[in-house]
């Protein structure tokens, strides 16, 4: 049964506004390292001991990178590609998919099982968002790193994407 904050005892308070306080830290240290590893894969000539600072922090989007990469996936079924377009794509749906998953598996839990609780699913989806937004954020940075090369610009990551064609413009934008 739910008691009102008056009716709690001194302790409980206490413990509750401790709970309180680590999930507001814990969200700005997350937010913190987020903008930290999103800065870090930005293609500008920091100094060198903020470079050394900064690659601390690529850990993180090679992590989320490597833990949800379907590239291995593909190349095990022979399905031979390499479009940023279909890249970007299964990056931004990647996130709604395993929210998807959770909330089924949330249903069939409460069907069959019936003890499931809707605050796990809160969770297990926002820490799903956390978890996979550097490795979102790092493939729609990729769609406007162009390097050129004599008269030409193309995409870095996939060199047989001219940068100026209409096409792509018209996917970037």
């Amino acid at each position: 049964m739910l008691r009102s904050f008056k009716e709690m005892n001194h302790e409980e308070r206490k413990e509750q506004e401790i709970k309180k306080g680590c999930s507001i830290y814990l969200r700005i240290a997350m937010n913190y390292f987020q903008v930290n590893a999103i800065i870090a894969t930005l293609n500008i000539q920091w100094p060198y001991d903020v470079q050394q600072y900064l690659s601390v922090f690529l850990p993180i989007f090679d992590f989320s990178g490597q833990i949800l990469s379907y590239e291995c996936i593909l190349l095990d079924m022979q399905i031979n590609y390499k479009s940023i377009y279909i890249h970007t794509t299964f990056s931004m749906v990647l996130p709604f998919l395993i929210s998807l998953y959770i909330f089924i598996h949330y249903i069939f839990k409460k069907i069959f099982i019936g003890n499931a609780k809707l605050e796990r699913v809160f969770v297990a989806v926002m820490v799903t968002h956390v978890f996979t937004q550097p490795m979102i954020l790092k493939q729609l940075l990729e769609n406007f790193n162009c390097v050129q090369i004599d008269s030409e610009t193309y995409l870095a990551s996939q060199m047989d994407l001219k940068c100026d064609d209409s096409n792509f413009q018209t996917w970037v934008n």
